[in-house]
């Protein structure tokens, strides 16, 4: 059975006082039963096509889970150290890296609605950044009316 932080309840002890002491915690039902749910789709659509992972695919797995748990990582260190206005904008070259990767590797390019798609989401994330921004700045001139 595999675990999510985001389906773990957890419940603080009434007599915390404070200290952010932990009671217990347990999995959400609703996650388990999604959970299972998912793993009888993968076993269904397995049956008659599936083979064993090649040893030498063993490497390239190990790898990308490496990289991603390292990326991961990574990334939320860098949210902790610094304020989100400053980390989102590089967040945003995943965009840049996903379509450079996928060129490479499959010779694919990108479809127009794609690209419309991903300039919606790239100039919404520059929008909230530069108002995230320019409120910060109002908030450090007390003489300003709100917006």
């Amino acid at each position: 059975m595999g675990c999510t932080a985001s389906g773990v309840r957890v419940a603080k002890d009434p007599a915390d006082q404070g200290t952010g002491a932990v009671r217990g915690f347990a999995l959400a039902p609703e996650l388990d039963l999604l959970q299972n749910g998912s793993k009888s789709w993968a076993v269904m659509l397995a049956i008659g096509s599936w083979r064993a992972i090649d040893p030498t695919d063993w490497m390239w797995l190990a790898a990308v889970g490496v990289s991603g748990a390292l990326g991961q990582l990574w990334l939320t260190e860098a949210f902790r150290r610094a304020p989100p206005s400053v980390v989102g904008p590089f967040e945003y070259t995943a965009i840049l890296w996903a379509f450079g990767i996928d060129w490479i590797f499959w010779s694919a390019q990108p479809t127009r609605a794609l690209l419309i798609g991903a300039g919606v989401v790239i100039a919404s994330g520059i929008y909230v950044i530069v108002d995230e921004r320019r409120m910060a700045q109002l908030a450090m001139n007390p003489g300003s009316p709100p917006p």
